[in-house]
């Protein structure tokens, strides 16, 4: 009977396992691509969002002030959601605290070096800044400033990471000798580790 495929939730923490102890992420896909059942392609986006250990530590400061700034405007969403509470009662209350929730979950992802989250803060914080472009102009210059000035380090940081700690893999044309003595080309994944 034939081994069931593993999901690839199983992948995954396999592979942060590999990774976690020292091993470079093309070393993971290496010795995963035989056994996890998927396309290479698929297995190497498995692969691709796991920091390894070198960016993990080099990138340490800017994690640590992308998260900082993301508790920040949980603290500031929640300061405005009590604010919209007081002034429309509480049936406004789980509406508002939608994205303080959304933030802390962001929060947690970039902490836990889900390389997802990186994307996810920034396409979130564009998307934030665009619908609130209507409003932002009847605001103070301060909260204007504030707004913006967050926005913008939110998303520098957050691509900033989402290069340097999980950089795309690439596909490369390699030639081989197949067992007709033939050579033929394939395609192989290959991974960016951090200094090359």
């Amino acid at each position: 009977m034939k081994d069931p495929k593993p999901s690839k939730r199983a992948i995954r923490k396999t592979a942060e396992q590999q990774v976690l102890s020292g091993q470079s992420r093309q070393q993971v896909y290496e010795e995963l691509r035989p056994s996890s059942g998927l396309p290479d392609e698929d297995l190497a986006n498995i692969i691709r969002y796991i920091p390894s250990l070198e960016a993990r530590k080099r990138h340490q400061a800017a994690q640590t002030a992308l998260i900082g700034l993301l508790v920040l405007t949980v603290l500031l969403k929640l300061l405005a959601a009590f604010g919209l509470v007081l002034m429309n009662g509480d049936k406004m209350l789980p509406w508002v605290l939608l994205m303080p929730a959304v933030n802390m979950v962001l929060a947690i992802g970039v902490a836990m070096h889900r390389g997802a989250a990186y994307k996810a803060v920034a396409v979130l914080t564009i998307i934030g800044l665009l619908q609130s472009t209507a409003r932002i102009f009847s605001s103070p210059l301060w909260a204007i400033l504030l707004e913006l000035v967050l926005a913008a380090a939110l998303i520098g940081l957050s691509l900033f990471l989402l290069k340097r700690m999980v950089p795309d893999h690439t596909t490369v044309k390699e030639r081989y000798i197949n067992a007709n003595g033939q050579e033929r080309l394939r395609n192989v994944i290959r991974f960016k580790e951090y200094g090359e």
